[in-house]
């Protein structure tokens, strides 16, 4: 990794070949070179969005496994919540409930998996639905990047800190990313999806130990 320009963290650039992330969580670190058409990101952002939907669709079905009920008015009422924040709360609000059919050991997984890691993930899937792609041309900038755009001042740097001249644009901004680094957090929403999806089954699995263990 090289850094350029100030010690901000936002000032991190990803070596050629990097996808610049250590969790799939992190704001990937600025590639020095984007996409040299705008096609790929095009393609990425629906792949990641679609294996996002993926994941919602795990997290609603945990959600109902965990009340155990399939019924609509249940995947209704959770359906009303509008962030995945709200969501997770509910699923975990739920778990917290249902401790007679999930054990300490289910339960922090289930804490790690969802309300930790995917709540953390959320943010990258909103700036993966919510940026622009634009073509930035210059030494340090050429190509095509995924970027917030400018009315989302929240991911854009306070004009009151420092940004060098030779980092701009990417000194202005909180994250660029290419289809590459978009890609990897699509295999990452599609990964914890698998994970979600089992950690249901193991759910599900429990309760009809609990149900035989109580008719026995």
């Amino acid at each position: 990794m090289l850094r350029r320009g100030s010690t901000h963290d936002d000032q991190l650039f990803a070596q050629d070949g990097d996808v610049g992330m250590t969790n799939p969580w992190d704001i990937a670190l600025r590639s020095p070179k984007g996409d040299a058409t705008a096609t790929p990101l095009y393609e990425a952002v629906g792949i990641a969005l679609s294996n996002w939907e993926l994941l919602e669709t795990a997290l609603s079905n945990v959600y109902t496994t965990i009340i155990n009920s399939n019924s609509r008015a249940a995947v209704a009422a959770y359906g009303t919540i509008l962030t995945t924040a709200g969501r997770i709360s509910m699923i975990e609000a739920a778990a917290a409930e249902e401790r007679g059919v999930i054990d300490a050991p289910l339960f922090a997984e289930l804490k790690k998996l969802i309300v930790s890691d995917v709540g953390k993930m959320a943010g990258r899937r909103n700036e993966i639905a919510h940026g622009s792609v634009t073509e930035f041309i210059g030494l340090e900038s050429a190509g095509h990047y995924l970027v917030p755009p400018q009315h989302s001042t929240r991911k854009h740097l306070s004009p009151r800190e420092p940004a060098k001249v030779e980092d701009f644009p990417f000194g202005q901004l909180k994250y660029a990313y290419t289809a590459g680094q978009i890609l990897r957090y699509a295999d990452s929403f599609y990964s914890h999806a698998l994970r979600i999806y089992d950690l249901q089954n193991r759910i599900a699995v429990a309760r009809e130990r609990l149900v035989k263990a109580q008719l026995s």
